[in-house]
């Protein structure tokens, strides 16, 4: 022990006067046959943590004490020193220690795994190496099996290693299994290419934990595609969830997917309007913004974009005016259209019954030339006609049938009531002709078509009066 103590005092001493030596060759030599006299006396720990001293920031002298540790089958005791940056040693300095680890101590490789910038080694050769060691633990080899623990720590491990690879489906698959918080950390930072890959799954995903990602995260993290933000709203918006997103959907739809945009607008009540009236002008949307103007209670307005000779869709206008039956916005649309007489067959072929002809006709000057107009009244005479017929026929039947069912009332009301030595009082609940003693006359009976009866006495009203029979 005490020849131990003086060898380790001479290494010292030697290793302080070589840094003071100008001689890096010498320093170099001093270093290497002091920390190997310390392996050879036994002091493993000691020798790793005079490392640093020794080595410094000579990348050549840290990788061959690597393979010294390598060797002397301690290198995961390096794994506490090692530099990973100034110097930056190669990756099979790196991969040594992951190895040792992985076969030696599974909780250091999964800290190692997590904690080392994953290019400081090769990722694909580690990950390799880890589904090798999971297979080597499914073989009935006692060595090689895996506690529970250590099997979870190595899944998770490998999980780490799939998002550098960004394999984010099957490291999704490993948290989700083992039910690890770390999925949070992986689809808050990697939305958008977790939709890319599955949508749906990552859709769910995050609605389902909303408290962990929030919209406001997810839409940040979508911004440059619009796609999957629509996607994503549009199953925000199924859960009546999102209102505070309304107007950037509105804008969304507008740029991507005009068909959506206006089922959205008559569905919604928490975009801007005028917000939304802008961007639909902005892209020249029409049916948008008529809709947009006669909810804002712009209908004139609304009514003149449709009717305006750029458009010019007397369709969509008299549509318009069905919709909202207002008397107002027709008077506006004849007043217009007799502007435009070859619209004006038009108008009385589809406006039916929510506007009357003979208000048109007489909004039309006596000099003016309308094209058609004799075909199409002569149309509106012949569906009234038929209307005419047609409410004739429904009354007639009406009439057939009141008169079936009031010659079954009146039949009913008119036939014979039946009172037997059974019949019960509808009051008293005795027998209607067995109250009295024999040969007693009963007294008053009152009979009903609803084929109750019941004593004079029983009954508290007037003949002829309502009372309701049990």
């Amino acid at each position: 022990m005490l020849n131990c103590d003086r060898d380790k005092s001479r290494n010292h001493e030697a290793w302080e006067l070589a840094c003071v030596s100008a001689d890096c060759t010498l320093k170099s030599d001093v270093g290497r046959a002091m920390i190997e006299k310390l392996l050879a006396d036994g002091s493993v720990k000691y020798a790793t943590s005079r490392l640093k001293e020794v080595c410094g920031d000579s990348k050549e002298e840290w990788e061959y004490f690597v393979g010294v540790w390598e060797r002397a089958r301690m290198v995961t005791l390096l794994a506490e020193c090692m530099p990973t940056g100034k110097p930056q040693l190669e990756p099979e300095c790196y991969e040594a220690v992951l190895l040792a680890a992985l076969y030696n101590d599974i909780a250091l490789y999964r800290r190692l795994v997590q904690s080392w910038n994953p290019d400081l080694y090769r990722v694909g050769s580690i990950t390799d190496r880890t589904i090798a060691r999971m297979q080597e633990a499914t073989i009935s080899n006692t060595e090689s099996m895996l506690s529970p623990d250590d099997e979870k720590s190595l899944y998770l491990a490998l999980a780490h290693l799939y998002n550098y690879e960004r394999k984010f489906d099957s490291s999704l698959k490993i948290y989700l299994a083992f039910k690890d918080k770390q999925i949070f950390s992986v689809v808050k930072d990697q939305i958008s290419e977790l939709m890319t890959i599955d949508s749906d799954l990552a859709l769910r995903l995050l609605l389902d934990n909303e408290y962990a990602v929030s919209p406001a995260t997810v839409m940040t993290k979508t911004a440059r595609q619009p796609r999957l933000q629509m996607l994503y709203l549009g199953k925000l918006f199924a859960r009546h969830e999102g209102d505070q997103f309304a107007d950037t959907a509105v804008k969304l739809y507008a740029e991507h997917d005009r068909r959506a945009l206006l089922p959205f607008l008559k569905s919604s009540e928490k975009y801007n309007i005028s917000r939304a009236l802008q961007i639909c002008q902005d892209k020249g949307l029409i049916e948008e913004r008529i809709f947009l103007l006669g909810k804002s209670g712009n209908r004139i307005e609304a009514l003149n974009l449709m009717i305006s000779h750029h458009i010019n869709r007397i369709d969509l206008a008299i549509s318009f005016c069905q919709e909202h039956d207002d008397k107002d916005l027709w008077e506006y649309l004849v007043d217009e259209i007799v502007k435009r007489p070859q619209h004006m067959q038009l108008l009385l072929s589809t406006a039916g019954p929510s506007l009357d002809p003979l208000f048109v006709v007489q909004r039309i000057p006596a000099d003016l030339v309308v094209p058609g107009l004799r075909d199409a009244l002569a149309k509106i005479l012949s569906d009234y006609a038929m209307q005419v017929e047609l409410q004739r026929g429904c009354h007639d039947a009406t009439l057939a049938d009141v008169r079936v069912l009031m010659t079954g009332m009146l039949g009913l009301a008119n036939a014979a009531i039946v009172v037997s030595s059974r019949t019960r009082c509808a009051y008293c609940d005795k027998l209607i002709l067995g109250r009295g003693g024999a040969g007693e006359d009963v007294g008053e009976l009152k009979l009903f078509a609803c084929q109750h009866s019941v004593h004079g006495d029983c009954a508290p009203m007037k003949f002829g009066e309502f009372v309701e029979l049990m």
